[in-house]
């Protein structure tokens, strides 16, 4: 997910990614498949937001990750 301006869509393509930018229009409304979409993406960013939240909180981060848990399959 990212919002306008950001150009990461190749180095996400490396990572086998995609990229979800909202759609937006100049006119005021948008198309129904547009409402949709961007309900989608809320939805997900509410997760991301969660997620990132949560490392915050139990610190997750803040020290070395061991190399063992680099690959999660």
């Amino acid at each position: 997910m990212a919002d306008r301006g950001f150009c990461i869509r190749v180095a996400l393509a490396l990572k086998l990614a995609t990229l979800n930018i909202p759609p937006f229009t100049s006119k005021g409304r948008l198309a129904s498949k547009g409402v949709t979409k961007t309900r989608r993406i809320a939805r997900a960013r509410i997760h991301v937001e969660r997620c990132i939240g949560h490392l915050k909180c139990f610190k997750i981060l803040s020290g070395v990750i061991p190399l063992k848990l680099r690959e999660c399959e």
